[in-house]
């Protein structure tokens, strides 16, 4: 077994003074590096939902427009406007 560089666990944490930069360096690498791979992940599902809504809209658009107008629908549209 190789030899251990720290006598104990409170001395790898402290590492004669260094230890609060060298783990919080560690911390701040692992926040950066979790963002990096989150971040696209979340733009890509945004995007995604946002053309899912585009083509929904646009399906309904459709759906309306080849709608037969009732008889009800004119006339009421024949007051709004006269």
């Amino acid at each position: 077994m190789p030899p251990m560089q720290f006598d104990s666990l409170a001395a790898t944490w402290q590492m004669a003074g260094h230890g609060p930069y060298v783990w919080f360096s560690y911390a701040i690498f692992l926040v950066v590096l979790v963002a990096l791979i989150w971040s696209p992940l979340a733009r890509q599902r945004r995007l995604l939902r946002e053309l899912r809504d585009a083509e929904r809209r646009r399906d309904a658009r459709a759906a309306a427009s080849s709608q037969p107008v009732s008889q009800q629908q004119l006339q009421s549209q024949q007051k709004s406007q006269g």
